[in-house]
């Protein structure tokens, strides 16, 4: 059974990918998203070596799909892969600027590389595009905290990874499109 999450999920990310000027058959895209969900379903499940190859799978058929870089990158900030992290990141900005969580994803791959004032930045570009982004806010404490700036124990730990925060503004975001198609 279909929920009504997975199927919003869906919907965003097939309009993502009809957006981006692509070269590939319509059933390529499909492909893309579908390894995308399952990629997002079993990073959610905390199985994130087969969620990082599906992430894979997905961006391997479609390149230019700027989610599944933002989730790669979450991923692979999880595994503590942080170059790989920031790589992956950085491709999601190049595809996708004004993504909030690509740049939350590089922060967190910059403090896994000990890179303070670059996360730091990264975190302050992520609330640029979003302000009082909860989970920017927490890696800027987390960032602070790190570098020594405020006391160890003050700041919070992001919880469980980008992924399920991934998961709300998709559904958002699915919504919102499934309400402007009925107008």
């Amino acid at each position: 059974m279909i929920t009504a999450r997975v199927l919003m999920l869906m919907i965003f990310t097939a309009g993502v990918l009809f957006a981006v000027p692509t070269v590939t058959a319509s059933a390529d895209n499909f492909d893309a998203i579908n390894w995308y969900n399952k990629g997002v379903d079993l990073a959610e499940a905390g199985s994130y070596q087969e969620a990082l190859a599906a992430t894979d799978r997905s961006i391997e058929i479609q390149p230019n799909f700027s989610l599944a870089w933002t989730s790669k990158s979450g991923i692979l900030v999880m595994l503590g892969n942080y170059s790989e992290a920031l790589n992956a990141s950085e491709n999601a900005i190049a595809l996708q600027p004004n993504d909030e969580y690509a740049y939350c994803n590089k922060a967190d791959a910059l403090l896994g590389l000990e890179r303070y004032d670059e996360a730091m930045r990264a975190v302050e570009q992520a609330l640029a595009i979003s302000p009082g982004l909860q989970e920017a806010e927490q890696i800027r404490a987390r960032a602070l905290a790190m570098n020594g700036s405020v006391p160890q124990g003050t700041a919070k730990s992001t919880p469980a990874g980008i992924l399920p925060v991934i998961s709300g503004v998709v559904i958002a975001v699915g919504v919102y499109i499934l309400a402007r198609g009925r107008d």
